[in-house]
């Protein structure tokens, strides 16, 4: 079971959404665990993405965008 609640994310993609404007960086990532994240880019809607490693070679893959699917589901 992850870390993150629901009004965890949310205030996460809130606050991420204010601060990235400033930041040269195209995007800002929390991680729930496992391997799980939600990512708030510059342009477009936040998104859960999902990292893991196959024969020692890290990929990311998006699960879905962040308004079509939620916490529990994403897990």
């Amino acid at each position: 079971m992850g870390k993150l609640t629901v009004r965890s994310v949310l205030s996460f993609i809130k606050e991420a959404s204010e601060q990235i404007q400033t930041k040269k960086s195209g995007k800002l990532r929390l991680a729930d665990g496992n391997g799980l994240y939600i990512v708030v880019p510059k342009k477009g809607e936040p998104y859960w993405m999902m990292r893991y490693t196959i024969a020692g070679k890290r990929s990311e893959m998006t699960i879905g965008k962040h308004s079509l699917l939620s916490l529990a589901d994403a897990r």
